[in-house]
């Protein structure tokens, strides 16, 4: 038997998901965000304004900053909104907040003042967990720049008359 009704695609319904992040419920909030998270495996863009307001509701601020280091470059304007929550004095909600800030721009002023910080964190696992993502994050881009000099060095094809 075949559905007479289709799914709308992830990317029309992004708008209707983001506006219930500011809903007077808190799981309510917190389901948005998580649906937001879904959408933004198809359309990072339209995702990282509504997971930059989730940021502001403590139920939803661990899941938006896993979103933003998932999205990691195509979320580089939430980098300033990321920052000041590794200052929390929670160490998971420190952990993330550094984690997402290395995954969005490892190279970063910002990111950097993170890593200086995190090397003297009180807590061991925001310490291991920045030097894991400080690592990962190094790889990736050292992975990227041999790709962009494999393809820039690239001999073009002759053509034919």
């Amino acid at each position: 038997m075949r559905l007479k009704h289709r799914c709308a695609p992830a990317a029309a319904a992004a708008p209707s998901v983001a506006r219930l992040i500011e809903s007077d419920h808190a799981i309510t909030r917190q389901l948005a965000t998580l649906a937001i998270g879904q959408i933004a495996h198809k359309d990072p863009s339209l995702c990282v304004g509504p997971v930059m307001s989730a940021l502001m509701h403590d139920e939803c601020r661990h899941p938006a900053l896993r979103i933003l280091a998932f999205l990691g470059d195509a979320a580089k304007c939430a980098l300033l909104a990321v920052a000041p929550f590794y200052e929390s004095p929670d160490a998971k909600t420190r952990k993330l907040a550094a984690i997402a800030a290395l995954s969005i721009d490892v190279e970063s002023e910002v990111s950097q003042q993170i890593i200086a910080k995190a090397r003297t964190d009180r807590s061991r696992a925001v310490r291991s967990a920045v030097d894991r993502a400080e690592q990962k994050a190094q790889q990736a881009g050292s992975r990227q720049r041999r790709v962009r000099a494999s393809v820039d060095n690239r001999k073009p094809l002759a053509r034919r008359a």
